[in-house]
């Protein structure tokens, strides 16, 4: 039994199990200071579940259910609102209370509260920044006046206080997830979590509090990993080789960072290749110079590698095949013209989106 957990953008969560009903968790399709929105089109749930008022995790549900005639379990003071203000049918929405579990087919939902900021109290920030600093009250408030008035419009009417609900969900046929949050504290928290749990916080700094909260406590791990630059990639290939025997000269090191396009696995096939080729090995060392990767055709350009992608999106099919037989003959891996064909397909696709939108061909190809 599986679970397919999808980040749609923003608070939005869609949980598919591979048997039981989908679960759409706090659907949001406005794009919210530059972060992704979910695209109404690709959600498709058996049932929406919202955690608490916080006007982005609540704000869209009226447009997800035009498109999916499916029940919204929430908090009793968001279903309030979204009968009240949002105009669903009372019969659509049905009310979860902290500790009273809700059985449904194939699944089993336990509401738990949980503290969570209200994170709209304006004048409640207003009040600690006075009482810090005095003088810079009155500036946030100059400066930022302009937003709190079109905030305060977005969410004067809308279920700030609470309850907040982790909600641990159950499917009858195997799988568990726990929906909150504030879940990190929760699980750091705990007595025992039952079963080990890797958290992924994508673009996070390293002064964020989920990476405080991880380093200080005993029960966790944190680990950093960052997209290597050109200069990393350069390194890494020179002391992977060094390690197989080669001792890499010149441009060499930049060749084949640029040829393994960013994989690490390639890289290694690549100097394993090489040092087959040179009969290198750590008790003997042998140079590694860019003709023997002119020799065995190692390095894959942005030249060479543009030809495959453009026949693919050209659909130039006998190119293509000639094409492809030329590099498999060369023993070049297929992942860096692939993820070039992937980058070239989402560009086009974004420019198609723009297009489509109303936005002129000059303005977009520029």
């Amino acid at each position: 039994m599986s679970l397919e957990l999808a980040w749609k953008g923003w608070s939005t969560f869609l949980l598919t199990p591979s048997v039981g009903p989908r679960v759409l968790v706090d659907p949001c399709v406005t794009t919210l200071a530059g972060f992704p929105a979910a695209q109404p089109e690709d959600l498709d749930a058996d049932l929406v579940l919202i955690t608490h008022g916080h006007h982005e995790h609540l704000r869209d549900v009226h447009r997800v259910l035009r498109r999916l005639d499916v029940p919204v379990f929430a908090p009793p003071q968001v279903v309030d609102f979204l009968v009240r203000r949002r105009g669903i049918a009372p019969s659509r929405v049905s009310a979860l209370e902290p500790d009273v579990s809700l059985t449904l087919d194939g699944l089993t939902v336990i509401p738990r509260g949980f503290p969570h900021l209200q994170k709209h109290d304006v004048a409640g920030k207003l009040e600690n920044l006075r009482r810090q600093n005095p003088w810079g009250a009155l500036g946030m408030f100059a400066r930022e006046l302009p937003g709190f008035v079109g905030g305060w419009l977005v969410i004067r009417d809308q279920p700030e206080q609470g309850p907040f609900l982790a909600c641990d969900l159950r499917w009858t046929e195997g799988p568990r997830c726990l929906v909150t949050s504030e879940a990190f504290t929760a699980l750091l928290e705990a007595d025992h979590a039952g079963n080990p749990v890797v958290a992924l916080a994508p673009t996070v700094k390293s002064t964020a509090k989920i990476v405080k909260l991880a380093i200080d406590s005993r029960r966790a791990m944190a680990f950093g990993a960052y997209e290597p630059t050109a200069a990393d990639l350069e390194r890494l290939a020179a002391g992977m080789a060094r390690d197989a025997g080669l001792r890499p000269g010149g441009t060499v090191p930049a060749r084949l960072a640029a040829a393994c396009g960013g994989d690490r696995a390639v890289l290694a096939r690549e100097i394993e290749k090489l040092a087959l080729f040179l009969d290198a090995a750590p008790d003997r060392p042998h140079d590694l110079d860019d003709a023997a990767l002119d020799a065995i055709g190692a390095d894959l350009g942005e030249a060479e590698t543009s030809r495959v992608v453009d026949a693919v999106v050209g659909g130039q099919t006998a190119v293509l095949g000639a094409e492809l037989a030329r590099l498999s003959e060369a023993g070049t891996s297929p992942i860096p013209w692939l993820r070039q064909l992937a980058r070239k397909l989402m560009t086009l696709a974004e420019m198609k989106a723009e297009i489509d939108a109303g936005a002129g061909q000059d303005s977009v190809f520029k």
